[in-house]
């Protein structure tokens, strides 16, 4: 196969991973592809069956050997989907909010629904703490408690 087909099979793989969440696959088929399209391009390998097997054996051994730490260095700063990164912040109550009744409170200038699953009610203007989140209501209870 001409060394420009690889390069450019290579090239399609590297965007193909770019339009899809599969988690670094696509990446290694594709730059190994690259690599096989160089070596054919120096010489070093003009048999296509060779080219065949050296992309096979290339793609599979980075994908075991290069995808954790790959992922780990480009994937550790995405919060993972599950997980809520307001708890333990602080908001204002916009009206008083009476132990497990529904209120709201004011955090990062947006109004949000809150319960309080804390055991002493909130008061209109009292900071209270995240405790977490349930869906689209903050689950919070007085500051200190």
């Amino acid at each position: 196969m001409d060394w420009w087909i690889w390069v450019l099979f290579g090239l399609v793989l590297c965007l193909a991973e770019l339009t899809t969440p599969g988690g670094f696959y696509i990446i290694f088929f594709g730059a190994s592809a690259i690599g096989i399209g160089i070596l054919e391009l120096t010489g070093i390998v003009s048999a296509t069956w060779l080219q065949w097997f050296l992309f096979s054996a290339l793609s599979i051994a980075a994908v075991f050997l290069l995808r954790s730490p790959m992922k780990e260095k480009f994937q550790s700063d995405i919060p993972d989907a599950n997980s809520d990164n307001l708890s333990g912040d602080t908001a204002s109550a916009s009206e008083d909010i009476a132990i497990g009744s529904v209120g709201q409170v004011r955090l990062r200038g947006t109004t949000w629904r809150a319960e309080n699953v804390g055991d002493t009610p909130i008061e209109k203007g009292e900071t209270c703490r995240i405790d977490h989140v349930d869906g689209v209501t903050l689950k919070v209870c007085k500051d200190g408690s």
